[in-house]
């Protein structure tokens, strides 16, 4: 493990693996590539720590998070592709518009049926699962079905047809 700065970090080929645990997150570490990462130590970096999602280091007085510390060249908005926050690997950061972004959103805590986009409705006479999704700011209906597998396969297929990525309401 080599340290400089206030992270200890180990490095993993050209991939640099920092320590950015908090009394919060007491086991967070943040991927990133070793040439860029170097690149921030030498800039005179602060500590990277976690904030409420990313990320975040001091650099010349102001709070950043990283991945926008490292992606100035990007012009609209910076997504993890893989839905890590904490990995900030240029292979896995891309620049995309606010609606693409959207469509590569992970699964929310709060969802009960473990797949974005449907709903239990719970009736006198059955359960339903009623499928949905959101293109161009409008709610779209694709159904209510009687098995979970059906509402699925609707929802997938939306996804498919609207141009949501391949990560979108993964755990």
């Amino acid at each position: 493990m080599k340290t400089k700065g206030k992270n200890t970090y180990i490095t993993l080929g050209t991939i640099a693996v920092v320590d950015i645990s908090t009394k919060k997150h007491p086991k967070a570490s943040m991927k990133i590539d070793l040439d860029v990462w170097l690149d921030l130590l030498d800039q005179g970096i602060g500590r990277v720590s976690v904030g409420n999602t990313y990320a975040q280091a001091k650099l010349k007085g102001k709070l950043e998070s990283v991945h926008k510390l490292i992606t100035p060249h990007f012009k609209l908005t910076v997504d993890h592709e893989n839905g890590d926050p904490l990995d900030n690997r240029m292979s896995n950061l891309r620049d995309v518009t606010q609606l693409e972004n959207s469509r590569n959103k992970k699964l929310s805590k709060a969802n009960k049926t473990g797949h974005c986009g449907i709903r239990v409705v719970k009736g006198v006479k059955a359960t339903r699962f009623v499928a949905m999704i959101r293109h161009l700011d409008k709610l779209l209906h694709l159904g209510s079905f009687k098995t979970l597998e059906k509402a699925i396969a609707a929802r997938k297929a939306a996804e498919v047809k609207y141009g949501f990525h391949k990560n979108h309401g993964a755990k």
